[in-house]
């Protein structure tokens, strides 16, 4: 039996639902201390809303899935990669075996695939690039994207 809430309606009811689930302690400890001032509903939002970003297509779930068993294993039997060398090098040719696997055939010459409304790589990056060239500007683009969702 679904109990109803005695509270006036807001404007925020039209757009949001609220609901109500269990989590084992110590989930809920982890997300508090995760959550911060943000408050462990907004972190759980947070984290759900990233979940459904990391859904794209079935190859890039086959890539990103088996990272995340990877990272996994390569703790535990070689410790955490951020502080130990060999687990780092364990790590990054696990990855790279993983990527290997779905190479496409032929020269990595860069190419603006989408039509240039639908595109801004030809602002960051020039026909000349390497494809290392190009990584580090993916990258950079990418961690700092990270940083600033761990912000909000």
């Amino acid at each position: 039996m679904v109990k109803k809430r005695n509270t006036k309606p807001t404007a925020d009811d039209t757009l949001s639902i609220h609901t109500t689930f269990r989590l084992p302690r110590d989930l809920h400890a982890r997300l508090t201390e995760a959550s911060g001032e943000r408050g462990i509903g907004e972190e759980i939002r947070r984290r759900l809303e990233a979940s459904f970003e990391t859904e794209r297509d079935d190859q890039t779930r086959a890539l990103t899935v088996p990272a995340s068993e990877i990272v996994a294993l390569v703790g535990q039997f070689f410790g955490d990669w951020r502080n130990d060398a060999f687990a780092f090098a364990v790590l990054r040719a696990s990855l790279n075996l993983i990527l290997e696997r779905s190479r496409p055939s032929g020269e990595p010459v860069l190419e603006f695939n989408l039509e240039p409304e639908d595109s801004l790589a030809d602002l960051f990056f020039a026909k000349t690039d390497t494809p290392e060239q190009a990584a580090k500007t993916v990258a950079a683009m990418a961690l700092r994207s990270l940083a600033e969702k761990r912000k909000t």
